[in-house]
């Protein structure tokens, strides 16, 4: 079955010998969303829909905050200064709150049977 809160598969881990392989979303001819890959069973990476943020940390917010600051502000300011220290202001909050862990939660791993390619 196709995760209901998910928004991109990114790969399928073969159960087998813990490695990646493509998968690729589809629709089968009844019209539900289903995962195609080449491995069974196996457990899937994917992008969560995430429905209630007030489960993230204050810490948290302010750290993705200054991550999305750093990626966009030489494009949007046109300043490598102020990417640099948006940069800096993302590291520190990331270092002393250890809020790194929180940023990987841009995927889920889930264990189900997956169709062959």
């Amino acid at each position: 079955t196709y995760p209901n809160d998910c928004i991109a598969p990114r790969a399928a881990i073969d159960i087998t010998n813990n490695k990646e392989k493509k998968c690729e979303p589809a629709i089968d001819n009844t019209g539900k969303k289903i995962i195609l890959t080449n491995c069974n069973p196996c457990k899937i990476r994917y992008t969560k829909r995430i429905t209630n943020e007030t489960l993230f940390t204050a810490p948290f917010v302010s750290a993705l905050g200054f991550y999305l600051a750093y990626l966009s502000a030489q494009a949007i300011v046109g300043s490598e200064n102020k990417k640099n220290s948006n940069y800096r202001l993302w590291l520190s909050r990331v270092r002393t709150r250890h809020e790194f862990k929180r940023l990987r939660l841009r995927c889920c791993i889930r264990t189900t049977p997956r169709r062959k390619i």
